[in-house]
């Protein structure tokens, strides 16, 4: 699946690439646009990850404040990060083998 975080992360990749290898052209020649190809590359890279960190801190943070009976109704409605709240209520210590067989249904459906 392809999502806005891999876009912004693609785009910056694809980005500093560009100008890594312009910088390196312009200063040091031929090696320089290289080594600037590849150093602006992997400093985009961190820079287009920032914002899916930034998101899954704050998703984080709001699963943290929450209560575990709100999370386990979250549950039957946000199917789609299922996986994260169970992983939240087994990090709190809930006992979730109730919910495991309707995670097993969304899973084989």
């Amino acid at each position: 699946m392809f999502t806005i975080f891999d876009f912004f992360e693609l785009v910056a990749l694809v980005v500093g690439a560009i100008l890594g290898m312009r910088y390196g052209i312009s200063w040091f020649g031929i090696v320089g646009g290289i080594v600037g190809f590849f150093a602006g590359a992997l400093a985009a890279l961190a820079i287009g990850r920032l914002p899916l960190v930034i998101a899954l801190l704050f998703m984080r943070r709001s699963l943290t404040k929450t209560s575990n009976e709100t999370l386990r109704e979250r549950l039957q409605t946000q199917y789609y990060i299922s996986h994260i709240l169970l992983a939240h209520l087994m990090e709190r210590g809930e006992d979730v083998t109730t919910e495991i067989p309707l995670f097993l249904d969304w899973m084989r459906s």
